[in-house]
């Protein structure tokens, strides 16, 4: 009897949740927070992990010395000199004073670094066009469910993995899960709400978890991966992915409703326009900062500075708290919507001075700064951008407002493929160092605030034109309640000779 009460309680409160809309913005919420979180988590795991290879092949090749030492000593040469010169050639996890003399080529780890993480965003590029069929084949609810299966499956690569092909299979295969989750989930809320206002809540809402999964993922990578190791990291994290692919499962309405199934001729146009185009510029050149920092600056530290392995995730916190401040700056400080290209221009010069800033930095104290000043700057450009890119969409009279954001994460995932690929290459071949590196993509955005202030008229002139004419469409449905509210007390008012205006 206890079973069976408790069974019906259980049923009812899964028909609670799948007719909740609060609820299934929370799993929109909860999954992208995973994908941000694996994307993150493994930022600081990857160079530390390469060299942990690396210091493997040095152990083979000491062993090798030591079980030939018997054909040494015949020719008057003894192992002893050999071990003792290894000895000093030696590395552990933490201390690598000396990384360049043990291994020459170390730089190659800047490309193996940049080839990983790069490897997401060239995958998430070529995926992204394919999401909208998905989605008009299966609905929002089962895409995001596959979104979410993929980046379980990548986690248990990662949890695997022990070579480099092993850690560039998953890092490829989240690219697929990320185009699923975001795409498909942020369609569905914004199907489900149909009310400006609380579209564009429940969609901050929800893009809040991008911010909060980095926030997170930074540095609960670089803690459980010393503390516990690789296998309880991402073993961890699979449970979390787990969980969350059962609650969707079980409460995600699986039918295609209400999917997008046509094209409209206006889309082209809308991505051509010069302001949405510029505007994709300014978001790809600013993520290309942080893909630049996430690939390089681990292994720069390690080289310059040497901190701990459980420093390098933490290094990343200011820009994480930076960018959650940068993305709710127009909440938390009630900035006007009408400056909102003003917060551009500051944000871009924000990021380019911090860029030209940190490779100065002479310990981790002083990377504070720059770091919070960079992520600050992205999260108050997303901010500002997202919502403009809708109004773009609005002047043109077409609902779609897929195109242009489907544009703005290619923009994103092109920096992050981009970025560290080129970036890796150029170090590598000894072309530009990691702080000429740093100064050009700061030089870069200072050069994008210049051209986004001499434009600023052509900006802020659409803003008025909108607030314009949503004092307008205010007013005429204020007008409209009146007309509605005095046929209801006069119903003398609704006969034919009435005539609103004479």
């Amino acid at each position: 009897m206890i079973l069976i009460e408790l069974f019906h309680r259980l049923t009812n409160l899964v028909e609670k949740a799948q007719s909740s809309r609060r609820f299934q913005v929370i799993l929109v919420f909860l999954a992208i927070i995973l994908d941000n979180l694996l994307l993150t988590v493994v930022v600081p795991v990857i160079p530390d992990f390469l060299l942990e290879l690396e210091n493997q092949n040095l152990r083979d090749v000491e062993e090798n010395f030591r079980n030939s030492s018997d054909s040494k000593s015949k020719f008057g040469h003894s192992f002893d000199d050999d071990h003792h010169y290894l000895h000093h050639l030696a590395i552990n996890g933490r201390s690598m004073a000396f990384l360049k003399h043990i291994h020459p080529n170390f730089d190659v780890e800047n490309g193996q670094v940049g080839t990983i993480l790069s490897s997401k965003a060239f995958m998430q590029l070529l995926f992204n066009p394919l999401v909208s069929p998905i989605i008009n084949r299966f609905g929002y609810e089962l895409t995001l469910i596959y979104g979410s299966t993929v980046l379980l499956f990548s986690c248990l690569i990662y949890l695997i993995g022990q070579s480099f092909a092993m850690l560039l299979i998953p890092r490829a295969m989240q690219g697929i899960a990320s185009a699923l989750i975001n795409i498909a989930g942020i369609a569905m809320i914004a199907n489900m709400f149909r009310e400006e206002k609380s579209r564009t809540e429940n969609i901050g809402f929800c893009l809040g978890g991008m911010a909060t999964g980095v926030l997170i993922g930074y540095p609960f990578g670089s803690v459980f991966y010393q503390w516990f190791g690789k296998t309880i990291l991402f073993s961890f994290v699979g449970c979390l992915i787990s969980l969350i692919i059962a609650i969707q499962l079980i409460t995600l309405n699986w039918s295609p409703v209400n999917a997008p199934t046509h094209y409209d001729s206006k889309a082209l146009d809308i991505i051509t326009n010069a302001k949405v185009i510029f505007s994709i510029v300014i978001i790809g050149v600013s993520t290309m900062t942080m893909s630049l920092l996430e690939s390089f600056l681990p292994i720069w530290l390690i080289q310059e500075i040497r901190p701990p392995k459980w420093k390098l995730g933490l290094v990343f916190l200011p820009d994480s708290i930076g960018y959650l401040i940068g993305t709710n700056f127009f909440i938390l400080f009630m900035i006007s919507l009408e400056s909102r290209w003003s917060l551009v221009m500051i944000a871009l010069s924000t990021i380019g001075i911090s860029a030209l800033l940190l490779p100065f930095i002479p310990n981790l104290f002083y990377l504070l700064c720059p770091h919070l000043g960079i992520g600050f700057g992205i999260g108050a450009i997303d901010s500002a951008l997202m919502p403009m890119l809708a109004e773009f969409v609005d002047e043109s009279l077409v609902s779609q407002y897929g195109y242009v954001y489907t544009a703005s994460q290619t923009a994103s995932s092109i920096a992050y493929a981009v970025g560290p690929l080129l970036g890796g290459a150029l170090i590598n071949y000894h072309c530009l160092s990691f702080e000429s590196l740093m100064r050009s993509i700061g030089v870069a955005n200072l050069l994008l605030a210049t051209m986004a202030y001499i434009n600023r008229s052509s900006f802020e002139q659409t803003f008025e034109r909108r607030l314009s004419l949503k004092g307008r469409t205010a007013t005429e449905k204020n007008n409209g309640d009146e007309i509605i509210l005095m046929q209801q007390l006069n119903p003398s008012l609704t006969k034919p000779n009435y005539q609103r205006f004479d």
